[in-house]
């Protein structure tokens, strides 16, 4: 079974190391740096892309207390940092494993493989495969993993949207039956979600996206409509914050087609509050912010350094003051005279490739 290929080609032309280094946030009172490398420390690969256009590089991360689990597909290994410092290096090559997803629970590490194996990293620094989730699976568009008190949970893309398979880190009866299949994407055990782009016009995306916030029964928590100048292609749900607020990461695009992400945080009467852009990255990938244990962190993989940094997502600077960098003279203008508005579902955080922009209409 082939992995599908990514939404994002790679922007980079040609292989090269980078070596990572410290460096501290942007803006202090936003981020809190809890992995910074440093040159003695660490030498990040990155490659151009493979045989099916997937770009190679910093994939993946999980924060598990003060240990960090890096997931670099360029060199296929994982990297765990115990406290800042590097305590092992799993080279998956060994085990004939190629990671794709990693996730960390209760001191254990676990990678998802590109052919849907489960294994778990043992004290000895070993892989033990557990089961392979391949046939359980309706489809191979697999865009989350993570594992929760010992329960493991892929979210997939479905022609009506994102499910969530849950099973267990238990197989010693030897099934791999999922435990449940849950409506959307997930954010905690209780918490999912589904972003529906609006189309407009002859585009397959608009200026809106709805994102429905829901409970793990199913049933509807909230319903959040984001609005922008610019096309949206995506949004996925983080959370709320100690202030109440939702935070949500969305993706704006252009017609030149430069994606612009930013993390925003959301009131109870849908108001922006904060916004602020999401770091820039030698290599596109769609984990690079995410919720763990309720803590938003992001990924930054940079010519200046790698780093792993917590949002405090209270202190965004305000949206008043925040300016985007895409092209003003290209912002698409709102097609209010085609009836052609069927809201299409966006099962993955990143929608580029589903919200390609079919005729350029002036």
């Amino acid at each position: 079974m082939k992995m599908t290929t990514r939404l994002f080609s790679c922007l980079m032309a040609g292989a090269m190391i980078v070596s990572a280094t410290a460096f501290a946030a942007d803006i202090e009172q936003e981020s809190k740096s809890v992995l910074a490398l440093g040159n003695k420390e660490a030498s990040v690969a990155y490659s151009t892309v493979d045989e099916e256009g997937t770009p190679k590089g910093l994939e993946d991360y999980a924060v598990d207390g003060k240990n960090i689990s890096i997931l670099n597909t360029a060199i296929n290994s994982i990297y765990i940092y115990d406290n800042g410092k590097i305590d092992s290096n799993i080279q998956l090559d060994r085990f004939d494993i190629v990671g794709i997803k990693v996730a960390t629970d209760n001191g254990q590490t676990y990678v998802l493989g590109n052919d849907f194996s489960v294994s778990k990293v043992t004290n000895d620094g070993k892989l033990n495969v557990m089961y392979n989730i391949a046939d359980v699976l309706a489809t191979e568009a697999i865009f989350n993993f993570k594992v929760i008190d010992n329960d493991i949970y892929v979210s997939v893309s479905e022609t009506d949207g994102s499910k969530t398979y849950r099973f267990s880190t238990d197989n010693s009866a030897g099934s791999v039956d999922a435990i449940e299949v849950i409506n959307g994407n997930i954010v905690d055990e209780e918490t999912y979600y589904q972003s529906t782009l609006i189309p407009e016009g002859d585009y397959n995306c608009g200026h809106t996206c709805i994102v429905t916030v829901l409970n793990k029964d199913g049933s509807e928590r909230d319903s959040i409509t984001l609005h922008s100048d610019n096309f949206i292609v995506g949004a996925q749900y983080l959370g709320t914050n100690t202030d109440g607020n939702y935070i949500i990461k969305q993706y704006d695009m252009d017609l030149t087609d430069k994606v612009e992400e930013t993390i925003r945080t959301i009131d109870s009467n849908h108001n922006v509050v904060g916004c602020m852009k999401a770091s820039e990255q030698i290599m596109n990938s769609l984990n690079q912010v995410k919720v763990i244990d309720g803590n938003v962190y992001q990924l930054t993989a940079a010519n200046t350094g790698v780093s792993v940094d917590k949002i405090m997502t209270e202190n965004l600077p305000e949206e008043a003051s925040f300016e985007t960098e895409l092209d003003k003279d290209a912002v698409a203008e709102r097609q209010t005279t085609s009836t052609d508005t069927t809201a299409m579902t966006s099962t993955d955080w990143n929608c580029q490739e589903k919200c390609s922009l079919k005729t350029h209409k002036f």
